[in-house]
């Protein structure tokens, strides 16, 4: 008797499960450590269906994971508050909720098999959107810096719970953090 549930034949849904499983399994041990026969038993399919519908463990991931590298919450508003706006979401205990795309980088980043395509996703997803709307010189280093800003601090606060930060005042902290982002997204090239 197979050690996994059966599941009725749907596509749709059986591919949604499988990768509702693997975004479980990559976020909580990044991509190196997972096995297909994980993902799968949790999803409820054989492994050969994963490799049926994605090819491999690495094209599994391409769709379950580098989706949810994109910046479109952050971008819904005037760019002349972005900093402030950004700091209270990324403040806000509540503001990551089911599946945290932070995790999954922070662990599968350092993959040699995935690494390339987290960064190309980060590059095209993230940075080059954040560059197109802040305009001036060096957009996309400044755009960077943001993303780079705002992973370290997702990271330390919430995931690190750094007690620096954690226990700050944090109108102080949303502050900084928001004249730190804001500084980067506005232009102060000399005209």
């Amino acid at each position: 008797m197979p050690a996994h549930r059966k599941r009725p034949r749907n596509a749709e849904a059986t591919r949604a499960a499988i990768e509702q499983s693997a975004r479980h399994h990559f976020e909580a041990s990044g991509y190196d450590a997972v096995g297909l026969r994980e993902i799968a038993r949790d999803a409820g399919v054989d492994a050969a269906l994963i490799s049926r519908y994605y090819g491999s463990k690495k094209g599994l991931f391409e769709a379950a994971i580098l989706p949810h590298f994109n910046i479109d919450a952050l971008l819904q508003g005037d760019m002349t508050d972005f900093g402030a706006r950004v700091a209270r979401m990324m403040l806000d205990p509540g503001h990551k909720q089911g599946f945290d795309p932070n995790r999954a980088l922070l662990n599968s980043v350092g993959s040699p098999e995935v690494g390339s395509q987290i960064n190309e996703a980060l590059t095209g997803k993230v940075v080059d959107v954040l560059a197109s709307r802040i305009g001036g010189a060096q957009t996309r280093l400044r755009a960077a810096l943001v993303i780079a800003i705002l992973t370290g601090v997702d990271t330390i606060y919430r995931i690190a719970r750094l007690d620096a930060l954690a226990n700050a005042d944090q109108a102080a902290l949303g502050e900084l953090l928001s004249a730190s982002i804001q500084g980067l997204v506005d232009d102060r090239e000399d005209d």
